[in-house]
């Protein structure tokens, strides 16, 4: 009976060994691994303020740049 452990123990160890140290043949891909076609990518929306002069006062709103619309209404800046 021990004989047998020793030779299972034995043979599970030549297995594991021999697959362990075959190589791995990796081919190299054509396909980049990402594409970025400006070299900043914002991740967050772009908000700006907007102004605008009408009667001698000065207004300002929010605007996003990104989905271009606007965020609010006109407030008198002074």
């Amino acid at each position: 009976m021990k004989n047998l452990q020793r030779l299972v123990l034995s043979l599970l160890f030549v297995i594991i060994l021999s697959t362990a140290s075959f190589p791995c043949f990796a081919e190299p891909s054509n396909t980049p691994v990402f594409e970025m076609k400006n070299s900043i990518a914002p991740r967050s929306d772009l908000i700006v303020w907007r102004y605008k002069s009408f009667d001698g006062r000065l207004y300002r709103r929010l605007y996003n740049k990104t989905q271009k619309r606007w965020i609010g209404d006109w407030e008198l800046v002074g």
